[in-house]
């Protein structure tokens, strides 16, 4: 008998902002998927990535995944990554990034 997911906990996420604070990633046969940790306002959004494919890189899935995240925070993001214990899967820990000084050359 197939498990029944609750709507009740859902959230349209459409219009959805908040300060994401960690995220988890991970690939499925069909697409990756993530769930990002919203600390305020508390929340988790869940979802699938539209691109890239199940068979792409991870290092494709994360970026994705960061630029998902950005979408909520409307600011630049960074994400570290740490590889889960389970196979295809990581855990990323989100801070807001730092920008690029970049000095003028000689």
């Amino acid at each position: 008998m197939a498990k029944r997911r609750s709507r009740r906990n859902r959230q349209d996420t459409q219009g959805t902002q908040g300060t994401p604070s960690s995220i988890a990633l991970y690939r499925t046969p069909a697409q990756w998927r993530f769930s990002l940790h919203l600390s305020s306002p508390a929340g988790i959004v869940c979802g699938a990535l539209d691109h890239p494919s199940a068979d792409s890189t991870p290092d494709e899935a994360q970026t994705a995944a960061l630029a998902k995240a950005e979408l909520f925070a409307d600011h630049p993001l960074a994400i570290a990554w740490q590889p889960d214990e389970q196979p295809d899967w990581w855990a990323g820990t989100i801070t807001p990034a730092t920008p690029t000084v970049t000095t003028p050359g000689p």
